[in-house]
C-alpha cells in the first residue's frame, strides 16, 4: 500500500482573520422619507377619490343595462351607456400607475432607513421592498412582513405605558386595515376581469355580475386610499422622529428615566452611648406571711339549687318499708329484794 503524502505544514506566523462576507448590502446613510411620504399621502388621497368615481359609474352602467334600451345599442354596435364608464375606469388606472413609483420610492426608503436603526433584525433584503410587489400571489403577505418589521424598527426597544403594558407600535393599527382592504380589492379586482374577458357584449347579465364585483373592489380600494394614508403618515414621522430628522409623533411618550434614590449621605444611627437595663438589685415578691382563707363557717349553695360536686345535699334517706318495733321489754317479777 503506498505510504500517504504528509500533510502540508502550517504557516509560520498568525493567521490573518478573514472578515466573512456581508448577509445584506452596505447600508447607506440615512435619509428623511417625509417628502416621499407627503407625495404618497397625495396620491393615494386622489385613488381613493377616483375608486368612488368609479364605484358611481359602475352603479350607473349597471342600471341601464337592465333597460331595454341596452340591446338596441349594442345591436347597432353602439356605447354611449358606458361612455363614463370608461373614463372614470381611465382615470382610475392612470392615477393608479402614477402612484406606483412613488409609493415603492418611499417603501424603499422607509426599508433602507430601517435597516441602519435594527441592522440584521429583517426578514428580507432591501431590494425585496420593491420585488416583492410583482410576485403574484406572495405581494399579498411578503410587503406586510417588511412593513411590520419597518414598523419595529421605527418603535425601539419596547417601552412601558400605563399601568405597565407596553406601547403600541406606530401604524400598527392603520397598517393592519390597510392590508385587509388592499387584499379584498386586488382579489375582487381580478375576479372582476376575468368575468368580463369570459363574457360576450350581449351578455348583459355577465357584465352586471363583473359590474358588481368591480363595485366591491371599488368601495375596498377607496378605503385602502384612506388607510394607507394614514399608515404611511404614521411610519414616516414615527421612523424619522427616531432618526432625530422630526419632532416624535402625537400620542406617544418619550421614555421616563425611573427615579432613583435620594442623593446621600444617609443620616445613620444617633451616636452613643447608648442606654441600658436599669442597675439592680431587682425587686422580689413580698414577704411572708400571705394571707390564708378566711376562718368561719363558709356559706353553701342557695336553697333549691341542685346539688354538685362541691356543695353535697343531704344524706340519703332510708327507703320505706316495715320496720322493726322496740325491743321487747322483761316482765316484773320476784326479786331478790321482793
Amino acid at each position: 500500500m503506498p505510504d500517504r503524502p504528509a500533510p502540508p505544514a502550517p504557516p509560520a506566523g498568525p493567521v490573518p482573520f478573514v472578515e466573512a462576507p456581508p448577509r445584506y448590502p452596505p447600508v447607506v446613510r440615512p435619509s428623511p422619507a417625509g417628502g416621499l411620504g407627503t407625495a404618497t399621502v397625495v396620491l393615494f388621497s386622489v385613488v381613493a377619490g377616483l375608486a368612488l368615481l368609479r364605484l358611481v359609474a359602475d352603479m350607473n352602467l349597471y342600471e341601464k343595462l337592465d333597460s331595454p334600451w341596452a340591446a338596441y345599442f349594442a345591436l347597432r354596435g353602439e356605447r354611449p351607456l358606458s361612455g363614463f364608464w370608461a373614463t372614470a375606469v381611465v382615470l382610475l388606472n392612470v392615477s393608479f400607475l402614477g402612484a406606483v413609483p412613488v409609493f415603492l420610492c418611499w417603501f424603499h426608503r422607509l426599508r433602507m432607513n430601517a435597516e441602519a436603526l435594527a441592522p440584521g433584525r429583517h426578514r428580507t433584503s432591501p431590494g425585496m421592498a420593491v420585488g416583492a410587489w410583482f410576485i403574484p400571489v406572495a405581494n399579498w403577505w411578503i410587503p406586510k412582513q417588511i412593513t411590520d418589521d419597518i414598523a419595529a424598527a421605527a418603535e425601539g426597544p419596547p417601552q412601558a405605558g400605563p399601568y405597565g403594558y407596553p406601547l403600541r407600535r406606530p401604524g400598527s393599527g392603520a397598517v393592519t386595515g390597510w392590508w385587509i382592504t388592499w387584499v379584498i380589492s386586488s382579489a375582487f379586482a381580478a375576479l372582476a376581469w376575468i368575468q368580463f374577458s369570459s363574457v360576450d357584449e350581449t351578455d348583459f347579465d355577465g357584465i352586471r355580475t363583473a359590474l358588481f364585483l368591480l363595485a366591491v373592489s371599488d368601495v375596498t380600494l377607496a378605503g385602502a386610499g384612506v388607510v394607507g394614508a394614514v399608515a404611511v403618515r404614521q411610519l414616516t414621522t414615527a421612523q424619522d422622529a427616531r432618526l432625530g430628522f422630526g419632532p416624535p409623533p402625537m400620542g406617544t411618550r418619550p421614555p421616563q428615566p425611573y427615579p432613583g434614590p435620594p442623593p446621600g449621605p444617609y443620616p445613620g444611627p444617633p451616636p452613643g452611648p447608648y442606654p441600658g437595663p436599669p442597675a439592680g438589685p431587682y425587686p422580689g415578691p413580698p414577704a411572708g406571711p400571705y394571707p390564708g382563707p378566711p376562718r368561719g363557717a363558709q356559706p353553701g349553695p342557695p336553697p333549691g339549687s341542685p346539688p354538685g360536686p362541691h356543695h353535697p345535699g343531704p344524706p340519703p334517706q332510708a327507703p320505706p318499708g316495715p320496720h322493726p318495733g322496740p325491743l321487747p321489754q322483761a316482765s316484773p317479777g320476784p326479786g331478790p329484794h321482793g
